[in-house]
C-alpha cells in the first residue's frame, strides 16, 4: 500500500478533481481507493470522486460535522493502527 501518492490544494481548485488527480497519479481505480480526510469538504470531495471515505475527527470538524457531510466511517483519531488498516483494506 503506497500512502505517499495523493493530491493537494495546489493541484486543483475543487476536491473531486483532487481525487481524480490522485487516482491518476496512483494508477488506481476509484473502487480501490480510500480518501482519509478531516473536513466536510474532504468527505464531499471523496464521495463526489467516487472513492470510499474514512473521516478523522482530529481537526476542526466534529464527528457530527463529518457525518452530516456524508461520511459513513468516522474515527476519533488514527492511533489504533489495526483499526485504521482494517478500514483502509476492507
Amino acid at each position: 500500500m503506497d500512502l505517499a501518492i495523493g493530491a493537494f490544494g495546489e493541484d486543483a481548485d475543487d476536491r473531486p478533481q483532487l481525487v481524480r488527480t490522485a487516482l491518476e497519479r496512483a494508477c488506481v481505480f476509484a473502487d480501490r481507493a480510500v480518501l482519509v480526510g478531516d473536513t466536510p469538504a474532504d468527505v464531499r470531495g471523496g464521495l463526489a470522486g467516487g472513492v470510499r471515505v474514512v473521516a478523522v475527527a482530529t481537526g476542526r470538524s466534529s464527528t457530527e460535522d463529518l457525518r452530516e457531510a456524508g461520511a459513513e466511517v468516522v474515527v476519533d483519531d488514527l492511533s489504533d493502527t489495526r483499526q485504521v488498516l482494517k478500514l483502509l483494506t476492507s
